[in-house]
């Protein structure tokens, strides 16, 4: 049987570990997502960032521009539609993780 003290630490390295998680699975200011383009079958990844931030031509997108808003909040297998040069796209969300200046 565990005593109180490591069932207690046990429990909160799991609530971290499950928050960890949460936060790396939705698409986030900071975070690399990954798309499936259901209309062409292409697979895309981006870098959302703050507006001033935003450097399209390296697939860092502001989460105010329009694709960037249609990821922003989007989870692991969620379907979204965002537009780009006056058309709508359908795109899946593949994989979403955390990303640090230091990777660029």
């Amino acid at each position: 049987m565990l005593s109180p003290q490591l069932l207690g630490g046990l429990l909160a390295r799991m609530e971290q570990r499950k928050r960890q998680r949460d936060r790396s699975m939705v698409a986030d200011i900071d975070t690399r997502v990954w798309i499936i383009d259901l209309d062409h079958g292409g697979e895309m990844d981006f870098v959302l960032v703050e507006p001033s931030r935003a450097k399209p031509n390296l697939r860092f997108i502001s989460i105010l521009s329009p694709f960037g808003e249609a990821l922003f909040g989007a989870r692991v297998g969620d379907m979204v539609h965002p537009r780009f040069l006056g058309h709508e796209y359908s795109v899946l969300i593949k994989r979403v993780e955390p990303w640090q200046e230091s990777e660029s």
